[in-house]
């Protein structure tokens, strides 16, 4: 029994097969820039009203401006140019750098900004600039503290951190889950609108909701006459 030869429009098929896919991925690859490009514009627009020359004055942003501006960077797959800007990261709200951040591998600014994320959440810009410039010297970085501690348009530090050690850090800090008055004695996982979530209590009579990897608190519940005791 003789096996057939293949069949040239077979071939031909497959060849066509491929080059419908190419032309199918060529055209998705140009809506994605073409949806980057755009976002880029808006973002570009946005940085406008702050812009001096080659500087971006972070310090006179809008409210929006400071807590939307990585969102619109990662839109426009610029957020790691953002992330280099450090008077960005002294200024802006840290809820919108730890949610656009989420998975990011972005090297030595968001391994210095997540050593102190609890002080972050809660500082004003001037506190959070002190802390990032000594955590700067904590991870072997003198010279993005020297960068902190001399910010433009503004006057120098008189007050600076040459030397600390590098005790208690670790580069793998994702998030820090903060706001109980006493230790957490209960906590559980889980997914909400398949985005991760930990719920956390203890004796301080409250329970809180938070979001798991950008640490932001979506919700506490608080009233309870004792400390709570279980989560389910």
């Amino acid at each position: 029994m003789t096996t057939p030869p293949s069949s040239p429009r077979g071939v031909d098929d497959d060849a066509g097969m491929e080059h419908l896919v190419a032309a199918v991925l060529h055209i998705g690859a140009e809506r994605v820039l073409a949806r980057r490009r755009t976002a880029q514009r808006v973002l570009d627009l946005l940085t406008a009203q702050v812009r001096e020359r080659d500087t971006l004055r972070w310090d006179k942003a809008t409210p929006y401006l400071l807590r939307h501006a990585a969102e619109h960077a990662v839109d426009a797959g610029s957020l790691h140019t953002l992330l280099d800007d450090w008077e960005f990261l002294v200024h802006a709200d840290p809820r919108g750098i730890l949610t656009a951040a989420d998975g990011a591998h972005h090297g030595t600014p968001l391994t210095v900004y997540r050593t102190s994320l609890p002080r972050h959440i809660a500082a004003p810009a001037p506190e959070r600039r002190h802390i990032l410039a000594v955590d700067a010297v904590r991870h072997q970085q003198p010279a993005i503290s020297h960068r902190l501690y001399n910010p433009p348009f503004k006057n120098s530090s008189p007050w600076r951190c040459i030397w600390s050690t590098a005790a208690n850090i670790s580069p793998a800090l994702r998030a820090s889950l903060t706001g109980h008055r006493t230790p957490v004695r209960h906590l559980v996982v889980g997914t909400v609108d398949d985005e991760p979530v930990a719920i956390t209590a203890g004796p301080d009579e409250t329970a809180r909701l938070f979001h798991a990897t950008a640490g932001t608190l979506h919700h506490a519940w608080t009233g309870h006459r004792g400390g709570v005791t279980a989560l389910a």
